[in-house]
């Protein structure tokens, strides 16, 4: 037998969600489950009906199984910044109190104390991503890159990022630079509002003025010289004259170490080299935030220690904000923090205290020391080969030859040499002579 107004099939048993939701809702309030419907029953005036299930009618059914016009939903709870939900797998319903505050940093929850868990005031940091999510299209399906990021830098800080092949490592430092935009949720750069709605003009002039970009593949032009590889920013600036981005550039440029060669094109550099320029060009427009994708990825250990001592220097004696991405872990320890990402989020943060970066500042300079040493002691060396570089006129069957003169310390190799060649040499005048004879 159902209620007045409506037949058995109108009655619904309720769900199990929905009565341990209210069971949440009456112990906040101070009460029972019980002496809810008990006082609901009372300011109604009414008792329900009992309804037969299977054959048989219960007090406790017709408490359980109220029709479900009268019974509604109860509201999803909010707390502050968390949520109050509950969980009925077998393990009953959990308290989530703790989850009231925002204490969590990507996903990794946050201690009390430390820098991680500051504010995410855009006018206190330098960098804030706020849930920011990142979703590429690939025919009609979506592929997530960045799932909810949290995130703020400050200036003057080192961050390296570390992360698994796949990580969202290089999509949060294209999102960083403004290549791409988030497809939800909000970026902020130097107080600039960033959102996927943002113009693309606005986006280049923030590239342009507040970011300098250092890349693995260098990404120079290759029919310009270092020169004017470091002056097309400023061209573009357009804010310079023609000296004065000269003298900028070549400033740079000697700041770090490439004033010798100015004027020679990519394709003469080495591989430090061009790495050197590519930072001297990231310089040009004193930017405030420098992004740096595996900047050490294609150089030797040698040029490594020289990009790793420009970079350190930078970041220590100018101030200038830095996010570098790599797999070298061996770098992790000239970052003030360490943010290691997995499938798109944030698995942890590390702090690296001041004590460790000083420590791996001085190893690194004895190591420099230690490499120019090594250096100086093979030239001193030598390969045991000499090295002579002619000139057409330097050939006797040239018209204008004329006999050099050799050095004194260089006489005795080119009589050694000349003397190991004639001996090497067939002798045809003898064979002719003893053909003429027979």
């Amino acid at each position: 037998m159902g209620k007045k107004g409506g037949s058995d099939e109108d009655v619904m048993p309720v769900s199990l969600e929905r009565m341990a939701t209210e069971d949440v809702l009456a112990r906040s309030n101070g009460d029972t489950h019980g002496q809810q419907k008990k006082k609901k029953r009372t300011n109604d005036g009414k008792k329900s009906k009992p309804k037969t299930v299977h054959g048989s009618s219960s007090d406790s059914d017709s408490d359980d199984n109220s029709s479900p016009r009268k019974q509604k939903a109860p509201p999803l709870v909010k707390e502050k910044r968390g949520v109050t939900f509950s969980k009925t797998s077998g393990k009953g319903v959990v308290d989530v109190e703790d989850f009231a505050e925002d204490r969590f940093f990507g996903q990794t929850r946050l201690s009390e104390k430390g820098g991680d868990n500051d504010s995410l005031d855009p006018s206190e940091n330098l960098v804030v991503m706020r849930n920011v999510h990142k979703t590429y299209l690939l025919g009609i399906e979506g592929v997530p890159a960045l799932r909810g990021v949290n995130m703020h830098i400050k200036a003057g800080e080192f961050v390296v990022i570390f992360g698994t092949s796949g990580g969202g490592k290089t999509t949060m430092l294209n999102i960083l630079g403004t290549i791409d935009k988030p497809t939800k949720g909000e970026l902020f750069i130097d107080n600039s509002r960033i959102t996927e709605s943002t113009k693309d003009h606005e986006l280049s002039d923030i590239r342009l003025r507040k970011i300098g970009f250092v890349f693995q593949t260098f990404n120079l032009l290759s029919s310009l010289t270092a020169l004017e590889n470091v002056e097309m920013p400023l061209i573009l600036d357009g804010r310079l004259s023609v000296a004065e981005r000269r003298a900028r550039a070549e400033e740079v440029l000697s700041q770090v170490g490439m004033r010798p060669r100015l004027n020679h094109v990519p394709s003469q550099l080495s591989g430090g080299e061009q790495q050197r320029v590519t930072i001297a060009r990231a310089l040009s427009n004193r930017p405030s935030l420098m992004l740096l994708d595996e900047p050490t990825g294609d150089l030797d250990s040698d040029n490594t220690l020289i990009v790793m001592k420009l970079l350190a220097d930078l970041n220590r004696e100018e101030g200038i904000t830095m996010v570098m991405v790599t797999h070298d872990v061996s770098l992790k320890y000239f970052a003030n923090r360490v943010v290691w990402m997995r499938d798109g989020k944030i698995q942890r943060i590390e702090s690296v205290s001041n004590e460790k970066r000083q420590e791996t500042y001085d190893k690194l300079e004895t190591d420099l020391k230690e490499m120019k040493r090594a250096k100086k002691s093979r030239a001193k060396r030598g390969h045991g080969t000499t090295v002579e570089l002619r000139t057409p006129t330097d050939y006797a069957t040239h018209p204008d030859h004329v006999e050099r003169q050799v050095p004194v310390h260089d006489a005795a190799l080119l009589a050694k040499r000349r003397q190991r060649e004639a001996d090497a040499s067939p002798d045809y005048s003898s064979s002719d002579s003893e053909s003429d004879t027979e």
